[in-house]
């Protein structure tokens, strides 16, 4: 009986491992990588953490896809031209939101952010839209919030805006 359970508990592991490892340490010198049909991220479409959910956001609008960019928590998102070769960025750091993080105007805004809400900061690599980009990129903040068992992108802001 013994030897039956432990291989079911090793199983078992292995199966609650998955979902765990969507919350994995980010390493933010770690280039990530976009193209219209691969990406270096296993969790692209699957938004089962803030990660992935920035990720699925930043895969659908570059490869201009409309359900994808639905299960990243935005089906009416204004493409662009044409989907993008290629795509390479960073993820500098999750941080989980507490109270004392949140202004008083978001915090009073039916939908504005709550305490465990994530706050995702994402360097592009490849665009300098102005002067105050650094030579590294252009980060980008994203704010992300629980959906039932998934995650979404409710709003998002770049740092390189005059």
């Amino acid at each position: 009986m013994r030897r039956a359970v432990l291989p079911l508990i090793a199983m078992l592991g292995l199966a609650l491992a998955g979902p765990a490892s969507a919350w994995e340490e980010i390493n933010p010198k770690q280039i990530r990588v976009i193209t219209p049909t691969t990406a270096t991220s296993y969790c692209i479409d699957v938004p089962k953490s803030p990660v992935c959910a920035v990720e699925t956001f930043l895969a659908c609008t570059r490869r201009i896809d409309k359900a994808m960019c639905a299960r990243a928590g935005h089906p009416d998102f204004h493409y662009q031209d044409k989907p993008e070769e290629k795509f390479r960025y960073r993820v500098l750091s999750v941080k989980v939101l507490t109270r004392k993080d949140i202004l008083k105007e978001d915090w009073e805004k039916p939908d504005g952010l709550r305490p465990d809400d994530v706050k995702v900061i994402v360097q592009n690599l490849d665009d300098h839209y102005s002067s105050f980009c650094p030579k590294s990129g252009c980060p980008t903040t994203y704010w992300v919030k629980p959906d039932g068992i998934d995650w979404r992108v409710a709003s998002w802001a770049a740092w390189y805006v005059d």
